[in-house]
């Protein structure tokens, strides 16, 4: 009896260090998260920007506006602590004009004058400072500006022209104003910006017993920007 206990419990004892060989304990693969992608706007960019300029707040500047629209290159460097420093240039076609008429009189004869003028090509070559937050820039701007412009005046009298005058020519300035972009991908940004530039004034002069005009080439401009960077 002793000795079928004892061949019992060894055949017990075999058995379950067998099934033991058997088992196989699956441990669950390691899960291993992807990096954070760290956006950085140091590089070369170039792009494209529109939107509408004018002189919303001056009333006597001819009423001007109209489309201003073209494109950008430009270089950034971001510092380590979110610093943004960089230059940028840009070229425009412009569409803003703007015109106003009055009535006077000149030694005594009714008249009728019209002063009008336009703007057709814009051009900057600017700084920028900034902060970057993430995949966010805020930036201010500032620099050197240039416009082509346009201006005439005409007299009229009995439905007759009796003086024209005009002046085409390149007008000098600065212009500053700041913006905000975001880095939608490692590539492409999208921003809005807004800037003020003074030009040189332009003068119109009549001749004798009629003052001259003097136009104030100042503007306040919001484009809407798209970039790509290397």
């Amino acid at each position: 009896m002793k000795r079928q206990i004892l061949l019992a419990a060894a055949a017990t004892f075999i058995a379950g260090n067998a099934l033991a060989a058997d088992l196989v304990v699956v441990e669950p693969a390691p899960v291993f998260e992807a990096a954070p992608v760290i956006l950085n706007w140091t590089g070369v960019y170039f792009g494209l920007q529109g939107g509408y300029g004018g002189d919303w707040f001056d009333q006597d500047n001819l009423d001007l506006g109209g489309f201003v629209g073209g494109g950008h290159v430009g270089y950034l460097h971001q510092f380590q602590n979110g610093f943004v420093l960089g230059a940028e240039g840009d070229v425009e076609y412009s569409g803003m004009d703007g015109s106003e008429s009055a009535n006077g009189r000149l030694f005594g004869v009714p008249i009728r004058a019209r002063v009008g003028r336009d703007i057709d090509v814009l051009a900057s070559a600017r700084l920028k400072a900034g902060f970057a937050y993430g995949n966010f820039l805020a930036y201010a701007t500032g620099g050197y500006a240039y416009a082509h412009t346009s201006a005439d005046a005409n007299i009229i009298s009995g439905g007759a022209q009796i003086f024209r005058t005009s002046r085409d020519e390149g007008r000098h300035g600065y212009t500053i104003g700041g913006g905000a972009e975001a880095l939608v991908t490692e590539k492409i940004s999208v921003g809005l910006e807004y800037r003020w530039t003074d030009l040189q004034d332009t003068k119109l002069t009549f001749g004798p017993g009629v003052s001259d005009v003097k136009i104030n080439n100042d503007f306040h401009a919001i484009r809407a920007r798209l970039s790509y960077h290397f």
